[in-house]
């Protein structure tokens, strides 16, 4: 029995890893063998692809390397989410085996969370800016027209649609974790010893940024809306680089 419960946390953890896998392959064998036409994550390839080789201003192997660039981009990106999701998981999943933990137990995990949700929201903010960037590359070598002017919209509303749905991603990682590990901690202070924090144990939630609340996740709250914004005022950025 002992042995099963020590064992516990590194089967879960190898079954998580299994399953990301698995994403992987399903999502990598999709994009191979779909119709570009019928998918939208493809088509956001061949959009600027076809358009940069129709142009005739890039030779076969400056395509090439656009072509493996773009392939070894898409590589990392199927991983981030399946990744970012596996850690969330590890970072909630209960370790100790001693039924009772303290409240620097819950802490710990809190920062963990939020470590991990800055960098999921920096690395979707830069997948934002690049997708937008890709899309109107070649936009930039023909002059501004209403068909143009159109085409730009309809990119940046790929762009925003792809922002909302990473913050919803993040969204739904986050807020469930982040109202769990509060809800923990103050049952832990309430359990434990300290007859202060026993009293008041809305304190030290609140000191150590663990009160589940508007005011208290503002820093988080940014980080979740980061990518929605970057899909929608993005344009502005590719206009400065352009």
């Amino acid at each position: 029995s002992f042995l099963y419960v020590s064992l516990q946390p590194y089967v879960l953890k190898g079954t998580l890893m299994i399953l990301a896998i698995i994403i992987f392959i399903v999502d990598t064998s999709y994009l191979i063998n779909i119709d570009p036409s019928e998918s939208p994550t493809v088509s956001i390839f061949r959009f600027t692809f076809d358009s940069l080789s129709s142009s005739k201003l890039f030779t076969n192997n400056q395509l090439f390397l656009v072509h493996l660039t773009l392939n070894a981009i898409n590589f990392i990106a199927f991983l981030i989410i399946p990744s970012g999701l596996i850690t969330g998981c590890c970072i909630m999943h209960k370790i100790p085996i001693t039924p009772y933990k303290d409240a620097e137990f819950f802490l710990d995990r809190s920062e963990q969370l939020k470590k991990l949700i800055a960098g999921s929201s920096a690395v979707m903010v830069i997948g934002i800016t690049h997708m937008q960037s890709w899309l109107n590359w070649p936009l930039g070598f023909l002059n501004e027209s209403e068909e143009i002017v159109q085409l730009k919209t309809i990119t940046q509303l790929i762009c925003q649609y792809w922002g909302i749905s990473f913050s919803l991603i993040i969204t739904a990682l986050y807020l469930p974790a982040a109202s769990y590990l509060s809800k923990q901690a103050r049952l832990a202070l309430l359990q434990g010893s300290d007859e202060e924090l026993k009293k008041e144990p809305s304190i030290w939630l609140v000191k150590n940024k663990m009160m589940f609340s508007p005011a208290a996740s503002l820093s988080q709250i940014i980080a979740i809306i980061a990518p929605m914004l970057a899909g929608t005022f993005g344009s502005s950025l590719t206009k400065l680089i352009f």
